[in-house]
């Protein structure tokens, strides 16, 4: 089990791996505010990374926080968890606003610079289910905001 913990309630990771899946796990790095931790792992004899994520709430933190991600990125990388942002107007609910967000655009073009994928999207193009649901105003508001991004290279 490794973790990153947080003292508030807006953050806390965790990554649990059974044992024996996978060979040499190891904790590369984790932050202080519980926001991600980083682990590396042999699968079929490939070095792989996993990124577990608790993006911030506040879109101008949110966009330094995925700017900072680029420097973990590597091949054979998955970054899971809370991106607290919606991609794409497919990832929230009809009686939600697709709003602007300038993290969106930041994280847009670190999926493509590093081939990232939506790995829920690719087997799911236009399909709306959620993560995330909250009444306002009496009002159900839903929206996807765990991701599971994948960039495999041999």
């Amino acid at each position: 089990m490794f973790l990153s913990v947080s003292s508030t309630q807006a953050g806390g990771v965790a990554v649990f791996i059974r044992e024996g899946l996978f060979n040499n796990s190891h904790l590369v790095h984790k932050d202080q505010q519980g926001k991600f931790i980083i682990i590396d792992f042999f699968y079929n004899n490939i070095l792989c990374r996993l990124i577990n994520i608790h993006a911030p709430n506040i879109d101008t933190h949110r966009k330094r926080f995925f700017l900072g991600l680029r420097k973990w990125l590597v091949n054979n990388c998955i970054i899971i968890g809370d991106f607290n942002i919606t991609l794409t107007k497919s990832d929230i609910s009809n009686n939600c606003t697709f709003s602007e967000d300038y993290s969106r655009n930041t994280l847009f073009d670190i999926i493509t610079q590093n081939g990232l994928i939506d790995i829920w999207r690719l087997f799911h193009p236009g399909k709306k289910q959620f993560t995330r649901k909250q009444v306002t105003l009496g009002t159900l508001k839903q929206s996807r905001l765990d991701l599971c991004l994948n960039c495999v290279k041999h």
